[in-house]
């Protein structure tokens, strides 16, 4: 099995006195956004569910509780009769059989330029144009996503959603996405 943030936390789960003081799932999400910079200061991404925004949106989507102060602090304030430490791994048991699978790929060109039509950094700033994006979905559900490949590094964007909040998205919906933000079209995807 390769090495992943899941092998990690198994051991944590394992032996959480020798990582968290007071068994704080907070102090843990910390500990996972280090793991996560890490990896981000490498340009590498691993081939598993993302446990930062995207499970705070997959949890959001299981749940209903508010994670806009994080995982930890949903789980946290919601979780009356088991540890919020013990929710936490129960949480991740099901997040984790999610399979990220790559549906499309398109490399785009110099013409495929941010629009500013979906994203927009700061006043008036542009995403940074990618070499290639896939489109993701995490199976069986139906949240989807952009991998945004750069050069020397990728990128795992948040899970796409659509104008009235849901995040149950579709390749299709993800391919009007990068249209209206990166003028592609149904000829620039690759299976």
């Amino acid at each position: 099995m390769l090495a992943s943030v899941f092998t990690w936390l198994d051991g944590v789960r394992a032996r959480p006195d020798m990582y968290l003081r007071d068994g704080s799932l907070r102090e843990l999400e910390t500990l996972v956004y280090g793991y996560y910079a890490g990896l981000s200061t490498h340009g590498l991404i691993e081939l598993v569910p993302e446990m930062m925004s995207h499970f705070s949106t997959w949890l959001y989507r299981e749940t209903e509780w508010s994670t806009s102060c994080g995982w930890a602090a949903a789980i946290v304030s919601n979780v009356n009769d088991a540890s919020p430490l013990d929710a936490f791994f129960d949480f991740v048991h099901r997040y984790r059989r999610l399979r990220p699978v790559t549906l499309r790929s398109a490399r785009l060109k110099r013409s495929n330029q941010p629009t500013g039509k979906r994203v927009v950094i700061g006043m008036n700033g542009r995403i940074e144009r990618p070499l290639r994006v896939d489109i993701v979905r995490y199976a069986p559900t139906r949240l989807h996503f952009l991998r945004l490949i750069y050069r020397g590094r990728k990128v795992n964007d948040h899970i796409l959603m659509t104008g009235d909040g849901s995040f149950d998205t579709s390749l299709r919906f993800a391919k009007i996405w990068m249209a209206n933000e990166f003028q592609t079209s149904d000829a620039d995807w690759r299976t």
